[in-house]
């Protein structure tokens, strides 16, 4: 079994060679800057963001400290201080992790699903991925229009434990057991919390409320503070007074593993 350095050092090397463009920080290789480019076929398609990773003395066996420098429109991103709001990074990491899954996988799909969870339908979640216009046309199909009845417990310990939730009439979603109607949603089973909020409230509620203008913000944010040039200039903002230091940025990371994924 390899040593944490010498982990660290073969992980960052494999990001390098994977065509990632990273910036070190200082002499080290804990801490460094990576830039990612959003995903293809989503709202953030085009923009270019500048991502601090930081990797503690336990990497892997604790993970990576990452958080957005240029500004990003998200739900699960604090508009702040770039924190990420990501049960893979907060809660679940493992050391068979590495950072390509961080940028490969675990950011796309942040900002493909506002709202990722583990499927209880594997017939839909495989659908879903292998052929997604096969699926959105089940889907359209069978649900257009259509009306569910939700059946819902409140435990005597509510609110501090979460709400009992379940689909009473047939859904096919890759997060609801077909069968069952139960929902498997992180904030429901796992991390629920009677302060529960969004990292970005007014993102999230402009999301549910109306999401036409919350895709229009999103791209207005890819434009005005995801360009490849914004990523030359995030390093320097970040020393001016408007912007976090060090510490504000371990404390931000500390903090966010106390919150739930919307």
């Amino acid at each position: 079994m390899s040593s944490p350095s010498k982990r660290r050092e073969m992980d960052l090397m494999k990001l390098m060679m994977s065509d990632y463009k990273v910036e070190m920080i200082n002499d080290g290789m804990q801490e460094f800057y990576v830039d990612f480019n959003g995903p293809k076929e989503s709202l953030y398609q085009g923009g270019v963001w500048r991502i601090r990773v930081e990797l503690l003395d336990a990497y892997p066996y604790k993970s990576p400290s990452i958080g957005f420098v240029n500004k990003i429109y998200h739900p699960n991103v604090d508009e702040m201080s770039g924190s990420v709001c990501l049960d893979v990074i907060n809660q679940t990491w493992s050391p068979m992790f590495d950072l390509v899954n961080v940028f490969e996988v675990f950011l796309p799909q942040l900002l493909l699903y506002p709202n990722p969870s583990d499927p209880l339908n594997g017939e839909a979640a495989a659908l879903m991925m292998h052929d997604r216009t096969a699926y959105d046309q089940r889907v359209k199909g069978l649900y257009q229009g259509g009306v569910w009845r939700i059946r819902v417990e409140l435990l005597d310990a509510y609110p501090y434990k979460s709400p009992s939730i379940g689909f009473v009439n047939k859904i096919y979603h890759p997060n609801v057991d077909e069968m069952s109607g139960s929902v498997c949603l992180d904030v429901i089973n796992q991390t629920w919390s009677p302060m529960f909020d969004p990292l970005n409230g007014e993102a999230a509620a402009l999301m549910m409320h109306d999401r036409t203008a919350y895709d229009q913000r999103v791209k207005e944010y890819c434009e005005k503070y995801a360009k490849p040039e914004d990523i030359g200039g995030a390093r320097e903002e970040q020393s001016s007074d408007e912007e976090l230091s060090e510490d504000e940025y371990d404390s931000g990371d500390d903090a966010v593993a106390g919150h739930a994924d919307p």
